[in-house]
């Protein structure tokens, strides 16, 4: 399911926690579209 519109890691670490407290066989993937990061960020380099 997609989880669209979330541009804050902190929030899908919070829906991440919800999930595996109460559904623990659940896995969550986050995929991070490079489309609003730096050309450094979206290399990985801080």
């Amino acid at each position: 399911m997609s989880f669209k519109g979330c541009t804050e890691i902190r929030s899908i670490a919070l829906l991440a926690t919800f999930c595996a407290t109460h559904h623990p066989a659940v896995k969550i993937l986050a995929h991070r579209d490079a489309d609003f990061l730096s050309m450094g960020e979206a290399q990985g380099v801080s």
